[in-house]
């Protein structure tokens, strides 16, 4: 058989399997938010939509987001260094990891009053932001080696084993009136035993655990990635922010069930750019510049029509999804898709950046989006 035509069949694999892993994930989660919203009180589920907030902020913060450096490690580092490279990185989330959560545990009465959660609420969020670290580590790594059925299991596994907890505590716990605690507790055990895993291979496999080279070459990558997510997060809440300011709730339902219908274009994003990735930085590895032209154009193409096929069907889908009280949210729907797509687009520079290890410029960026988004938003 042809090499050519038994490395695109691979690659086929890949995305198709991506796309499975990345749709059972995202289906388990879409699915949980009904049962929450009858399962507990309006009251605890604002608490879980605070607290899971507390978790996308922190998670980049507390392992120094050093995922986006396991690409420079993976493509552009010798063989016979790459074991002692990834061991330094995985010490550098750790050793963050440490730190972070001493400083927590330390002043845990300050941290609950600011972040307005009590005391139970606050540990539980550090010990899911910690294992989440190190559960979008491992994902990071099978991502960037091709071990696609490794990053569906870690992924999907997570998924179906925190909502089937979640469900189990809530419904056969007495946590005396404080039910939001079974969905954190369901969270926080799948993440943190990951995490332990991983803490623990690491541990056996290296015999060092300090590579101040390996941190020195990696910080100035991944610290401008932890701007970039905070800014994104920024991007992706502030709508809804603002809305409720300025317009009310009725708007604010609206615009976050559109959103939410919108996002299916991002979920397809996400897959395939999971298998994008380690074929896009393979291919600059070996300079194969004819090859990363073709790649992108048929990757183009795909997208698109997935894309548009989407766009073509979306006033259906919206009205079968929320039913007549949500038709006003058809016309929303067109214009967030688009945005995603914009997304789709400027992964491309962000890839490339990534490589290159020039990551101050995609946090720029982000940045100047958010703000942007803000101003834009007012007006």
């Amino acid at each position: 058989m042809n090499t050519k035509n038994v490395c695109l069949k691979n690659e086929n694999i890949i995305v198709i399997f991506n796309l499975i892993g990345t749709f059972i994930y995202q289906g388990v989660n879409f699915l949980m938010t009904p049962y929450l919203t009858r399962a507990l009180s309006t009251v605890d589920f604002g608490i879980i939509s605070i607290y899971t907030t507390w978790v996308n902020v922190l998670v980049p913060i507390i392992g120094l987001s050093t995922s986006v450096a396991i690409p420079q490690i993976v493509f552009k580092t010798a063989k016979d260094d790459q074991k002692r490279q990834l061991s330094g990185l995985t010490g550098l989330t750790a050793f963050s990891a440490l730190v972070f959560s001493i400083v927590v545990v330390a002043c845990l009465d300050i941290i609950a009053k600011i972040l307005g959660l009590n005391k139970i609420t606050t540990v539980l969020l550090l010990m899911q932001s910690v294992g989440t670290v190190f559960v979008n580590y491992i994902i990071a790594y099978f991502v960037q080696i091709q071990k696609t059925i490794y990053q569906m299991s870690v992924t999907i596994g997570v998924a179906v084993t925190s909502s089937a907890l979640s469900v189990l505590l809530i419904q056969l716990v007495n946590f005396k009136g404080m039910q939001y605690l079974g969905r954190m507790v369901g969270c926080t055990i799948p993440n943190i035993c990951i995490a332990v895993a991983v803490i623990g291979i690491w541990l056996i496999k290296s015999k060092q655990y300090i590579y101040i080279d390996v941190w020195k070459r990696v910080l100035p990558i991944c610290i401008p990635i932890i701007f970039h997510t905070l800014s994104s997060i920024v991007l992706g809440q502030s709508d809804r922010v603002m809305l409720q300011w300025m317009m009310g709730m009725e708007e604010v339902a609206l615009y976050s069930f559109a959103y939410t219908i919108a996002s299916v274009v991002n979920v397809v994003w996400t897959a395939f750019n999971y298998a994008w990735v380690p074929i896009y930085f393979g291919a600059l590895k070996n300079k194969d510049l004819i090859s990363i032209e073709g790649k992108i154009h048929h990757y183009n193409q795909v997208f698109e029509t997935c894309y548009i096929g989407f766009i073509m069907i979306s006033p259906e889908f919206t009205l079968l999804t929320g039913g007549e009280g949500y038709e006003n949210a058809i016309w929303m729907v067109p214009a967030l898709t688009l945005s995603f797509y914009f997304i789709f687009q400027y992964s491309f520079a962000v890839n490339h950046k990534t490589f290159q290890g020039k990551t101050i410029s995609i946090a720029v960026n982000t940045i100047i989006a958010g703000l942007l988004n803000l101003v834009l938003n007012y007006i």
